[in-house]
């Protein structure tokens, strides 16, 4: 069973600990992840605050801002990670048959925007972490730290790749998403989705927790919501079905401290197949679509 603890001290409206887990990776402290919205939310507390988060990415084992290849593990991810960016490329242009104008937030080390620019879009790409940008430099990628440069309405599709859970306030984010999408621009969010089975499997060692780097933690409902209170609809849903098999490998390191690829793969494999026509897969990416003002 979950560790589920009743709470009225930790905010005003009712909430309860839905678990707690440790960080992993790096500190090894203990953070509580606290349900609201009847359960369709996670945020993780205590949040460290803005100027003390910095030092939780500070770490070669966080592969997206460092580019590492040290480990046999770190050359399969880099491998998977190629496949995947082109068929999130392939999957976009899909529904917007055409080539446009991409920006890609949170962008790591630029390996997304330089894949778009080479498919034939126009892509910029803001990354908040000074290392990652000059990674993405020595690529030949420019990456800004922020969006405020950016007019309104200045892009065809926004993606964000396993960000929104990084960011303190996700309903502030779609707010900028939608100023910076034209209209009926495309909206590509990709976010861990704690209702799939290998979360229930692994429960406080699923890696995709990934506290305290990742600050909420959403279920499809919310995410949803989150987004067509924003003047969003949603599209399509589906699933990064190779993140399972990488997530469940950490975990199964975190659990038992031996990657154990078999029984890793087996439990991602049982997680995509129960999980592909429930929107349970591991890693969720949903496609809004910017309404119009005809539309609202």
């Amino acid at each position: 069973m979950l560790h589920v603890e009743h709470s009225k001290n930790l905010s005003e409206k009712e909430t309860f600990i839905y678990l707690k887990v440790s960080d992993h990776a790096l500190s090894k402290e203990v953070f509580s992840l606290v349900a609201e919205e009847n359960g369709n939310v996670l945020k993780t507390h205590p949040q460290p605050e803005k100027n003390e988060i910095g030092k939780y990415y500070q770490s070669e084992n966080y592969i997206s801002h460092t580019d590492v290849k040290n480990s046999l593990f770190d050359k399969l991810y880099h491998i998977v990670r190629k496949i995947a960016t082109k068929q999130k490329l392939r999957n976009i242009e899909k529904i917007t048959h055409q080539k446009g104008k991409i920006l890609d937030i949170g962008a790591g080390t630029g390996e997304f925007v330089k894949a778009a620019k080479k498919s034939g879009w126009i892509s910029e790409g803001v990354e908040p972490d000074a290392g990652a940008r000059k990674k993405a430099l020595e690529k030949g990628v420019t990456l800004h730290s922020d969006t405020k440069q950016y007019a309104d309405k200045s892009f065809d599709v926004v993606t964000l790749w396993h960000v929104l859970e990084h960011v303190y306030y996700p309903d502030e984010q779609v707010k900028k998403i939608h100023r910076l999408l034209k209209e009926e621009g495309i909206a590509v969010i990709a976010v861990p989705n704690f209702t799939c089975y290998s979360a229930l499997y692994y429960k406080n060692h699923w890696a995709a927790f990934d506290v305290p780097r990742h600050l909420w933690h959403f279920s499809p409902n919310y995410l949803k919501k989150l987004f067509t209170s924003e003047q969003f609809e949603c599209i399509k849903t589906a699933a990064l079905y190779q993140d399972a098999f990488y997530i469940n490998l950490l975990s199964e390191k975190y659990k038992t401290g031996k990657s154990n690829p078999v029984r890793a793969f087996w439990i991602a494999l049982k997680c995509n197949l129960l999980g592909r026509k429930k929107e349970k897969c591991a890693t969720m990416v949903y496609y809004f679509r910017k309404k119009s003002k005809e539309a609202i």
